[in-house]
């Protein structure tokens, strides 16, 4: 909600695709329900276009060496689309794994705190809220008896 993007389940035609990001009608789509790590993912695709303009853009790009790393495989394999699904996957870590996405991209990890704290604080705040949430929800034991 916070990310004000909807998210629908179903209607994928990439079988090889687990979610998708429609820049066009600003919609993610996943394969299964409570997928949270591809969520996440999908909403580094939203984010990326409505923070810096664009997907691929020059802002992520020019971070190319340390996002190509945790790139997931694009359709095409030019630079931008590299950074753009390395953005993706950066977003995915910052949620549930900061450490981690500070450890493989730390040059951009600094730049994007200061660019999101810069040009949208209310989303840094809803993203440190996720962060909190996946946090509880990972470290959760996995029984809980009825009272």
């Amino acid at each position: 909600k916070a990310v004000d993007v909807p998210i629908r389940m179903g209607k994928i035609t990439n079988k090889a695709s687990v979610g998708t990001y429609s820049p066009k009608s600003e919609m993610i789509r996943t394969r299964k329900a409570n997928d949270i790590a591809t969520v996440a993912h999908e909403i580094g695709h939203h984010l990326e276009k409505t923070l810096f303009g664009e997907i691929g853009s020059e802002e992520t790009t020019a971070y190319y060496d340390e996002l190509k790393s945790m790139a997931t495989v694009p359709k095409t394999p030019m630079k931008e689309h590299i950074a753009a699904e390395g953005f993706a996957e950066f977003i995915a870590k910052y949620i549930a794994d900061p450490a981690q996405a500070k450890e493989q991209a730390p040059k951009f990890y600094e730049f994007f705190e200061k660019a999101l704290s810069a040009k949208d604080p209310q989303m840094q705040k809803a993203l440190l809220a996720a962060r909190e949430k996946v946090k509880t929800w990972a470290e959760q034991g996995a029984y809980s008896p009825r009272r």
